[in-house]
């Protein structure tokens, strides 16, 4: 990938404004929309200044196998007294030259190629998610010009024309993001053609777009194995202001959300829906499922089994499917009621049957206490009070299950430590490992800092070697510990809105640097607790306010594209420039995998780095 060099460029005559400037950075480039003040980024010192007869330092250069999506920005900055109408933003297709193409649009809709507006929200300085971010408008939704699912022209909440062409105000900017897919059985070599920016009728930037086609694919089913939860009351709430919905309108929420899940390379781990009911005159679940009519059908046998090559749109990820799915029960999480053997076995037996069983687990507990006590984490009876109870229902739950030989893996949100100490010092037991199938590990207990409450103040990466064997298996998750739960932690990723892109993106190279679940049998997982959070609150317009937990987007990755917000006449996820980075990780993690596999190949030990 070529990172672009900024350069500014300003045409200033007597009498005359300075013009507009316009330029290509990567993905990776997060612009405050103001053009300068605290709470806003200059144009950069160094830009690829882009004008009609070309781009200064030859226009966009990016690079992609076979069956991967790369990115690239548009930005347009107003002078500072002079605002900019009517821009608007077309590419065409990508050509090798040799009669092979890479399609933009097909009849008005896009294919390959799709250019979303960025949509700024304002974070004031009172809400910031560390002492790494700061205040202003900050991009982050991005809504289509013209969506992928239904072709709908869409718009940005609050306006009432449609998202292009658009204007500039004075002393501001406006991001542009490009995706570009490179279907399977594209042949490899240099792709070109052009982005023409227009203001008015006047054709203000040609910018040469030239992508490298690399010759090997990028499987559809990623190698990293995710576990991001889509909120199915949440998603509701958000599109429709009410979680009293019809079952159809819950369905079409999950298909949707699935599907932009898997476009971004992430599985939905709450994709069963509902939970299966016990049928006594059957004697076992009634698996059936009632025929539904929406703008999305797919449910999930169709999203765990996979193989569906028209599956997303356009043939995007050809065979993709949700690799972790969470078993849902009827009940809650963090709670002792359960159903009967009988439930549970027969549940087990239909995934078995149906070649799912090793994408479902069961969620058992989340987040036992661990209190820290004078600097220390421990569990002690001094210290016990709602910490033991929690720990004794966990336990109660996971024996049941073990007990009865109900054949689920039962993950936990904790470390080893915790657990060793609190079922040691709690319950009174010291075979735990018996209990606890999928160890999921904050990423800040994984790696502390020096500074952090013992024991969480060193790399405790190989403690877990020697509980991981066969049928166990080691995930992590990031969650307010990573920006500062009421405080302001700094150091690690975490996908705010506030930050530069970088802390959305470099997890995944944590995940592979750290080996979780690499050195194990069982394979790698992250875990996020919620993708749709912000949209829980009928107060709350998502849109206006992604601040939970002391961090602007934790928890939501995404924004409600409700018709009467975005336009169109169907709802539509919108996706977040830190859910693309997330998957732009994703990629580089099969890069190091494939780079790995090579270096096996050639009888190297160690890990990739590229």
């Amino acid at each position: 990938m070529k990172w672009a060099i900024l350069i500014s460029s300003f045409l200033l005559t007597i009498g005359i404004a300075e013009a507009q400037t316009i330029w290509w950075d990567t993905g990776m480039v997060k612009l405050r929309q103001d053009n300068g003040g605290t709470t806003g980024d200059p144009i950069p010192s160094e830009v690829d200044l882009c004008t009609a007869s070309g781009c200064s330092r030859g226009g966009v250069t990016i690079s992609a196998a076979r069956n991967e999506f790369e990115p690239f920005q548009i930005f347009i900055a107003a002078p500072a007294a002079t605002a900019l109408s009517q821009v608007d933003i077309t590419i065409g297709d990508l050509s090798d030259g040799k009669g092979n193409v890479i399609t933009a649009l097909v009849s008005g809709r896009p294919k390959n190629i799709v250019i979303y507006r960025e949509h700024y929200i304002s974070i004031v300085s009172t809400k910031l998610s560390s002492s790494e971010a700061k205040p202003g408008l900050w991009p982050d939704g991005l809504v289509p010009k013209v969506d992928e699912y239904f072709g709908e022209v869409r718009r940005m909440p609050g306006e009432t024309t449609p998202a292009f062409p658009f204007n500039v105000a004075a002393g501001r900017k406006q991001g542009v993001w490009v995706d570009v897919y490179v279907p399977q059985g594209t042949p490899a070599g240099l792709y070109k053609g052009t982005a023409q920016v227009t203001i008015g009728s006047t054709v203000a930037a040609k910018i040469p777009v030239q992508l490298t086609v690399r010759n090997f694919d990028l499987p559809s089913i990623p190698s990293l194995k995710t576990a991001y939860a889509v909120g199915i009351g949440e998603t509701a709430s958000g599109h429709y202001g009410t979680r009293d919905v019809s079952d159809a309108k819950y369905w079409e929420m999950i298909c949707l959300y699935t599907k932009e899940m898997l476009l971004h390379r992430l599985s939905n781990d709450n994709v069963i829906w509902p939970a299966p009911a016990w049928s006594s005159s059957l004697g076992k679940i009634n698996w059936s499922l009632p025929a539904i009519s929406t703008s999305c059908n797919q449910r999930y046998p169709e999203f765990l089994s996979g193989g569906n090559p028209n599956l997303l749109p356009n043939g995007k990820l050809p065979g993709a499917k949700v690799n972790r799915a969470r078993m849902r029960d009827g009940t809650v999480i963090n709670t002792t009621p359960i159903q009967t053997v009988a439930y549970y076995r027969d549940y087990i037996q239909h995934f078995i049957n149906n070649g799912w069983k090793s994408q479902l687990f069961y969620y058992l507990w989340d987040e036992p206490p661990y209190p820290l006590v004078g600097g220390v984490r421990r569990c002690d009876q001094s210290y016990s009070g709602a910490a033991s109870t929690q720990w004794s229902d966990a336990y109660k739950k996971a024996k049941y299950f073990k007990d009865n030989v109900i054949d689920i893996p039962l993950m936990v949100t904790t470390s080893r430590q915790a657990a060793e100490d609190c079922f040691t010092h709690y319950l009174g037991i010291s075979n735990y490992t018996r209990y606890l199938d999928i160890w999921t590990v904050p990423n800040n207990w994984m790696q502390g800092k020096p500074t952090g409450g013992f024991p969480f103040n060193t790399n405790l990466r190989k403690s877990y070697d020697a509980i991981i064997s066969a049928g166990k298996e080691l995930w992590w998750y990031q969650a307010c510990g990573s920006h500062g739960c009421g405080g302001s932690e700094t150091g690690y990723p975490t996908p705010m809105a506030d930050l530069p892109a970088i802390y959305s993106r470099a997890y995944e190279w944590l995940t592979y640097q750290y080996q979780i679940g690499f050195a194990a049998p069982g394979p790698t997982t992250e875990l996020y607790f919620e993708t749709v959070y912000a949209y829980a609150y009928a107060s709350n317009d998502p849109w206006k306010n992604i601040y939970y937990f002391t961090g602007n987007g934790d928890g939501t990755y995404f924004y409600p594209g409700r018709p009467d917000k975005i336009g169109g006449t169907h709802h539509i996820p919108i996706p977040s420039i830190r859910l693309k980075m997330l998957r732009e990780g994703i990629e580089d993690y099969e890069y190091l995998t494939l780079v790995a596999a090579k270096k096996e190949q050639a009888g190297l030990d160690g890990q990739a780095w590229v």
